[in-house]
């Protein structure tokens, strides 16, 4: 048995073509790619392949199942015999086809958000929004100002550092600043610089 990696790496593409014969019929029994690797693998006496060592069509015909149809080759080969065919388009092209001109410019603009897009950045807040984002801010900042204020470390012992980044989730280099922005008169009476 061959192994694919080995075949891509050690033959040319025309050379992992020997077999193909474009004169007979594409035979189109259903599936994808990956159901036709078994196919090719049997006919060629290959392993199937994992990672990115493609199953590519002769024919330009995705749904062909026809093994003389079939080679093993790279993602940079499938993707020039596709231009050379004419059946390659850019994503632009496939979006506009898929939702048309006007919904793939509003899709363009908003981000598409299963994809990790823009989203709504951009996108002003409402005043609302704004006020209720600020309010947990500050409850959330209040709350550690109490905790570090009830909590019983002694400021002027080495590692109180330590113990208050522990306390709040914090690294320790950012301890005096958080404490000097949020606790200026409390900072100042019981920590030393």
């Amino acid at each position: 048995m061959i192994l694919v990696k080995d075949l891509i790496s050690s033959y040319t593409k025309e050379e992992r073509q020997f077999h193909v014969n474009l004169t007979e019929p594409c035979i189109e029994r259903g599936g994808s790619s990956t159901q036709h690797k078994g196919v090719l693998a049997q006919f060629l006496n290959t392993d199937i392949p994992s990672g990115r060592n493609l199953l590519c069509h002769a024919c330009n015909n995705g749904k062909c199942s026809n093994p003389n149809h079939l080679y093993w080759g790279t993602d940079k080969e499938n993707l020039e015999d596709a231009k050379l065919a004419g059946t390659w388009s850019s994503c632009w092209n496939r979006t506009v086809k898929k939702y048309g001109l006007e919904a793939a410019i509003e899709r363009q603009r908003r981000g598409n958000k299963a994809a990790g897009g823009r989203a709504g950045k951009g996108r002003k807040q409402p005043e609302a929004q704004k006020q209720k984002t600020a309010e947990t801010l500050r409850n959330k900042t209040l709350v550690k100002i109490k905790m570090v204020e009830a909590s019983q470390i002694d400021f002027q012992k080495c590692g109180w550092i330590d113990k208050v980044a522990e306390l709040l989730q914090i690294q320790p280099q950012k301890v005096k600043a958080w404490m000097k922005h949020h606790m200026v008169t409390f900072y100042n009476e019981k920590c030393f610089e």
